[in-house]
C-alpha cells in the first residue's frame, strides 16, 4: 500500500505541476517501541499490556488543526488531519492525506501539502470533476498546523505483546499476541498460564518478568528482559 501511495501521489503532482525537479520517495524511519523500561516496577490491570516491543515505521508528517477555508474552486473545506510526507521535489517536500483517513481521502479533489524552501506550508487542490487540472495553492497560517510524524499500516509494522488476562488460586494468566500492520495475527495469538508456587520469575521465549504482586485485578511486576 504505501508503494502505491507514493506512485499515486508522484503521478498526480507531475500531472498538475509539471515540476522539472526529479521526485525522490523520502526515506522512512526505523523506529523501535519497548515498554516499560527494564527494571521499573510497573502496575497493570486485567487487559493491560504488561511487555511490548516492535518496529514502527514512520514518516514526517503535517497535523492540519483547523479547518482551511476558502480554497478556489472547493466545495467545502479542507478537514483536519494527518498529512504524511511522501517525496521532496528539490528543496521542498510534499504530503498526502493518510491513506487510512476515510474522510479525508472521501472528498471531492485531490489535498496535498507542500513545505516550501522558505519553510511555508501551502495547500494544494486539484479538481477532478469536469475541470480538471486546476492547481490551486493557499498558504496556511503557523496556528493551523503543526509537524509531527505519522504510521502508515503496513507489514513492515511489527509488534509483541504480552496481555494480563487475570488469576486463578495462583495461576496468572496472560495472552501473547503478534501484530504486523497494527492487525493481530491469529496464528500468533497464544494464551498462556504460569505456576506462581514454581517461582515468581515468568518467561515468555526471550522476556522475562518478575511477578511482584497478582491479583484477579491488577499485577506489580518487573521486567528482567524484553522479547529481544
Amino acid at each position: 500500500m504505501k508503494r502505491m501511495f507514493i506512485s499515486l501521489f508522484i503521478i498526480l503532482t507531475l500531472s498538475i505541476i509539471g515540476c522539472a525537479s526529479q521526485p525522490v520517495p523520502l526515506t522512512q524511519n526505523t523506529r523501535q517501541s519497548s515498554e516499560p523500561k527494564i527494571g521499573i516496577i510497573t502496575q497493570k490491570y486485567i487487559g493491560d499490556t504488561l511487555l511490548l516491543q516492535g518496529n514502527i515505521i514512520t514518516y514526517p508528517a503535517i497535523e492540519v488543526l483547523q479547518e482551511v477555508k476558502g480554497v478556489v474552486g472547493l466545495r467545502g473545506n479542507i478537514v483536519k488531519g494527518i498529512y504524511i510526507a511522501t517525496h521532496t521535489e528539490g528543496s521542498d517536500t510534499f504530503f498526502l492525506p493518510d491513506p487510512n483517513d476515510t474522510k479525508m481521502n472521501n472528498l471531492i479533489g485531490i489535498f496535498f501539502l507542500v513545505k516550501t524552501k522558505k519553510n511555508e506550508v501551502k495547500m494544494a487542490y486539484r479538481n477532478t470533476g469536469a475541470a480538471g487540472g486546476i492547481f490551486k495553492p493557499t498558504t496556511l497560517s503557523p496556528e493551523s498546523y503543526r509537524m509531527t510524524e505519522a504510521s502508515i499500516e503496513s507489514p513492515s509494522n511489527f509488534q509483541q505483546t504480552l496481555i494480563y488476562t487475570g488469576k486463578e488460586g495462583n495461576i496468572i494468566k496472560m495472552t501473547y499476541r503478534e501484530y504486523s500492520g497494527n492487525l493481530a495475527r491469529p496464528a500468533f495469538t497464544i494464551d498462556v498460564s504460569y505456576d506462581l508456587n514454581d517461582s515468581n520469575i515468568i518467561a515468555f521465549r526471550e522476556a522475562r518478568l518478575e511477578i511482584i504482586e497478582a491479583t484477579n485485578m491488577l499485577i506489580k511486576y518487573k521486567v528482567i528482559k524484553n522479547f529481544n
